[in-house]
């Protein structure tokens, strides 16, 4: 299964189709069962043909040479078959889980999902490098695309036909007869979407939700309310960050960190914050979100003039550094200033920490 499910699939398929062919399509038909588990097929078509002589071009360029690995990788997956008269690399899953599998799998593909016997939500985040490169103008422009074409080794019209080859086919079935739905079909039991690479450069925000509902007042349409993040604050200094979050309406569905998405609700922030500012915003399924910058700063303060454990026989100058700010310091317990020296004997314990509670702790003796 390619479980990123239209949008994420639609990518995964570009990034195949830009090392590997001109025509990508893939159909996805989920059935959604009342004991508890989703039933899937999934299929993808890469016309052979094309596809062929696109590895052909691409391989005489230094692109494809770096990616060759993968490539092969990708292509050792599909099996050639014949359908209506033409050749196509063809791969197909199908499969049985639970909607808790089902939703950890999502999950683990940066992919928020809620799925019972009467809704499905599905969250996803497109990174932000991906809508950079994936632009209205990138897809649309001539000269982007001739100097796109010509970093690939391809022509700008080879370019444009992989981008306009592809397609995704999504459809979910029901128990009950759907009520609410943001799906382009919806036909009793099925919702149905359907959508080219190109959708991608229309998109108004990098969160995507879509969702299908089948009880009489609509969750998501009613959810007006952000979701809130209960233990960060806004300018706060951290030296561990874990984020806690709730949503009393559609629930939580997918946290983005410094533009880039960390797993639905499986999310673990701490793979992806770096020191310095951090960027957190939280999503629902509805769309609804709410952001907070941190920093981030897992680095003690730094000590000169004095090492720790060692013994002086003159005035010594302690400095305390911190990049991110200090918040006290202190000498035998009382407060003390950088650059300051000491000149009385005896014995000394430095603390310093800063304004994320990281502590810097120095002993030593002036003779």
């Amino acid at each position: 299964m390619n479980k990123k499910l239209g949008l994420g699939l639609a990518m995964c398929v570009l990034s195949t189709s830009i090392l590997c062919s001109s025509c990508a399509k893939s159909n996805d038909v989920f059935s959604v069962n009342e004991d508890g588990t989703v039933s899937y097929v999934t299929e993808e078509y890469i016309e052979k043909s094309k596809a062929d002589l696109m590895i052909d071009k691409l391989s005489k360029s230094e692109y494809l040479n770096s990616y060759q690995l993968s490539v092969d990788s990708i292509m050792a997956d599909y099996e050639v078959i014949t359908k209506d008269g033409v050749e196509y690399y063809h791969k197909q899953k199908s499969a049985t889980k639970s909607y808790e599998e089902l939703e950890k799998e999502l999950a683990a593909d940066g992919i928020g999902a809620d799925i019972s016997k009467d809704h499905a939500y599905f969250s996803y985040y497109i990174d932000d490098s991906f809508t950079e490169t994936i632009s209205p103008d990138a897809l649309t422009n001539p000269l982007s695309l001739m100097m796109i074409g010509n970093y690939l080794g391809i022509s700008a019209a080879d370019l444009q036909s992989m981008i306009d080859g592809v397609s995704v086919d999504l459809s979910i079935t029901f128990p009950n007869a759907i009520t609410h739905s943001n799906a382009g079909k919806i036909e009793g039991n099925t919702a149905s979407w359907s959508f080219g690479v190109k959708n991608l450069a229309d998109l108004s925000s990098n969160n995507i939700s879509y969702y299908t509902e089948t009880s009489e007042n609509s969750i998501i349409e009613n959810d007006a309310t952000a979701p809130q993040i209960t233990n960060l604050k806004n300018g706060n200094y951290y030296n561990k960050v874990k984020v806690n979050a709730k949503d009393d309406g559609s629930g939580l569905a997918n946290v983005v960190v410094n533009g880039s998405p960390m797993g639905g609700k499986a999310f673990d922030v701490a793979l992806a914050v770096e020191e310095g500012k951090n960027t957190i915003t939280v999503y629902d399924f509805a769309g609804n979100s709410t952001s907070t910058s941190i920093v981030y700063d897992k680095t003690a303060p730094s000590v000169s003039g004095v090492k720790n454990g060692k013994t002086y026989k003159k005035a010594v100058a302690v400095k305390v550094k911190d990049k991110y700010g200090l918040k006290k310091i202190t000498l035998n317990g009382k407060k003390f200033t950088s650059g300051k020296k000491v000149t009385k004997k005896g014995s000394y314990t430095l603390k310093a920490v800063d304004k994320a509670g990281n502590v810097k702790t120095v002993k030593f003796k002036l003779k």
